[in-house]
């Protein structure tokens, strides 16, 4: 973690509640995280590139006590992600 901590710096991080349903002690939370961070420029004096991510999951949390706690989090559709505002797969990098 502290590697990727050197890596980006993030800029911005949104997440949106999209719906909540709750039933007795559960409820279900769809929500969708938008996240901007640069990256250093490997090219010596180049700015550094702008990374997004937007990802989309359902949330599970129980009643405990007098709150609440996250139970499971599952993603619901592929995550989407851009460098310097063009498609980027970070699986592809290599490495």
């Amino acid at each position: 973690m502290q590697e990727m901590n050197k890596m980006f710096k993030m800029t911005k991080v949104k997440t949106k509640i999209l719906s909540v349903v709750q039933k007795g002690n559960t409820g279900t939370a769809k929500t969708s995280m938008y996240a901007e961070m640069t990256m250093p420029n490997a090219k010596k004096g180049a700015k550094p590139h702008k990374l997004t991510t937007e990802a989309w999951y359902t949330e599970t949390w129980v009643k405990a006590g007098s709150g609440w706690k996250v139970k499971k989090i599952v993603p619901t559709k592929p995550g989407k992600m851009t460098m310097d505002g063009k498609p980027f797969d970070p699986s592809q990098m290599g490495g």
